[in-house]
Parts: structure tokens; sequence; C-alpha cells
């Protein structure tokens, strides 16, 4: 097709080449060669459909050749979009969105080590997934989370899911789901971590909006939010 294209091109060219050549020869001379004949008049600017017609042909049939050439630079530097039925036609670009489906809220390295895929060759698919709205995004604190975005997950299961990709919140959200009303000693304890850690944590998951927390005098206590309850207790992490 982009040779038929081409030729075509050359042919409407040099077909207008040759009308201009067979066209009237217009000869100019400047006033400034001939003074004493007669006033000097300074040149006057003449506008683009002035010219002869074959000159305006002439520009107006190389436009399509020029923007043709634009669109082909866009698609070298990856400005372009992959259509949806060649998306995941790629082997590369299906296995990391199968990850990314597989694992909802992996991050970057997850899914490198998950395919064994260089992290280079990652961005570059990842970017065409993003760019084709396959996948969702959602970035916390310096990482960025995948998930595949279908509707499958609201935002609040998006931010139970990312958190549940560490392993000391997955415990903690463990021990929530198993006992309503747990206090940071009570968590503390049955994970053997320091409480200053439980509260790092949970500042973190209430920041999120997947925990509440609840004060009683000097008693604090922590109860998981109900949208975010099923998506832990279904979560394939609790599971073992």
């Amino acid at each position: 097709m982009k040779r038929v294209w081409y030729l075509v091109m050359v042919i409407a060219i040099l077909g207008l080449c040759m009308t201009g050549a067979s066209a009237n020869h217009y000869v100019v001379q400047s006033g400034y060669d001939h003074p004493a004949e007669g006033t000097m008049v300074s040149p006057q600017p003449v506008s683009f459909w002035e010219l002869p017609l074959w000159i305006i042909l002439l520009q107006c049939a190389c436009l399509p050749a020029e923007i043709f050439g634009v669109v082909q630079w866009w698609g070298l530097l990856g400005l372009y979009q992959i259509r949806g039925d060649d998306l995941l036609a790629n082997e590369t670009r299906r296995k990391i969105y199968d990850c990314i489906r597989k694992n909802p809220g992996i991050h970057l390295r997850g899914i490198g080590k998950e395919t064994d895929i260089t992290l280079g060759t990652l961005r570059y698919h990842i970017d065409q997934l993003r760019r084709s709205h396959a996948i969702a995004v959602c970035e916390d604190r310096g990482y960025t989370h995948y998930f595949e975005n279908s509707g499958t997950y609201s935002t609040s299961q998006q931010a139970v899911l990312k958190h549940m990709r560490n392993e000391t919140t997955r415990e903690i959200l463990a021990v929530l789901a198993e006992d309503r009303f747990a206090s940071r000693k009570d968590i503390a304890e049955s994970l053997g971590i320091a409480g200053s850690t439980v509260t790092w944590h949970m500042k973190r998951l209430e920041d999120d909006g997947v925990i509440d927390v609840r004060t009683e005098g000097r008693f604090v206590s922590y109860i998981i939010r109900d949208d975010a309850e099923s998506v832990i207790r279904d979560c394939r992490y609790l599971s073992g």
C-alpha cells in the first residue's frame, strides 16, 4: 500500500512539474537596474494565492507527503496507540497483562520477578497497556501499583489490594479480619512486632480509608471498613 502511495505522489509531482515547464515564462527585472527609465518602486509582497496555479498545486500536492512523514515519525517515537485487537497479540505484553490480572496491586519489580522480563522491556509494554486503557494505575508514596482495568476493582478495593502486597501489613489485616476490634497491643503480641511498627502501618491504612480508629479514653482499637473487609477475606494471600 505504501509503495502505491509513493508512486501516485511521484507521478502527480512530475505531472505538475511538466505543466509548470510548459507554462509561460516569467522574467523578473529589478526596477533599480534602470533608474533613469522611470520612478523606482519598492517591491510589493505577493500572496500565496497570487502565485501561478501550477506552483499552488505543487505545494498542495506536497502537503499529504509531509503529513504522512510526520505521522510515521510519531509511530517511530511510540506516540501512537495500538489498536485493541492487536494489543495482546504480542506474547510478552500478554504475559505482563496476565501477571497483573492475577496479582492485582503488583508493582513494577514484582512483575519483573514474576515474569522474568527486564525492567526496560516491562516499562515499554506497560506504557502501551496504559495508553490503551487495558490496566489501571494507583500511585502510592513512590510506588506504582497496577490493576486490570475492567471495572473489577473500585478505588477502595485498589487501596486494600496495594497494601496486601506488603507482608507486615498483610499480616496485620489478617489479624484484624479475625479480631474485629483488635488494639495495637493485641496486634503487636500476635505478630511479635513492636507497637511503633503497628502504629506506622495503621496510619497508612487509615489514610487510605482501609480501617477506622476508635478511641475510648486511653484505649485505641482498630476496625476494618465494611467495603474493605470482603476484599481482605477473599484475597488469596489469606488462604495460606
